[in-house]
């Protein structure tokens, strides 16, 4: 294999590098999918490693804040089960349903899904900011709104 690959073009070299960096990312995600249940299993002491980041830093190179994130991850899905799928499945990394997960909801879980399945990272990192931003709006007109209606009250006008 060494003299093949020291004969092809460099174009050829970087498209392969490119598609192995795309197969190993797709199989490290679905690597992290698995945690959860290997975790409620104890699937890591069952086959003899210490914990569960010893067993996904030697099976897939991961690391303890990945591990831990994954676990969180999943946690907070429970009420969401289409976001907790695409974790759970590999579907979509979990750097990008980190940065969701602040604003996910039920009533919002079936956009948060198709988004992030599509999004760039950047983009996701923008609506987020953007429904945050949208969220606080929403906050401090119902606080306006019923501040004022408070006042009326107060004042008799309301009954």
């Amino acid at each position: 294999m060494n003299t093949k690959i020291t004969t092809i073009s460099d174009e050829n070299l970087y498209n392969l590098c490119k598609q192995y960096g795309e197969h190993a990312r797709i199989w490290r995600q679905r690597f992290a999918g698995l945690l959860p249940e290997v975790f409620k299993r104890k699937l890591y002491e069952k086959k003899g490693f210490i914990s569960i980041f010893e067993f996904s830093k030697k099976l897939a190179g991961m690391s303890e804040e990945q591990v831990r994130l994954v676990l969180n991850l999943e946690k907070r899905f429970e009420n969401t089960p289409a976001l907790k799928s695409l974790l759970t499945d590999g579907k979509v990394s979990i750097n990008k349903l980190a940065r969701i997960v602040s604003i996910a909801k039920p009533e919002n879980e079936i956009f948060l899904a198709r988004q992030v399945q599509f999004l760039s990272k950047s983009a996701v990192e923008t609506l987020v900011g953007d429904e945050k931003f949208a969220e606080k709006s929403n906050e401090n007109s119902r606080t306006t709104t019923m501040d004022l209606e408070n006042k009326k009250w107060l004042a008799g006008e309301l009954f």
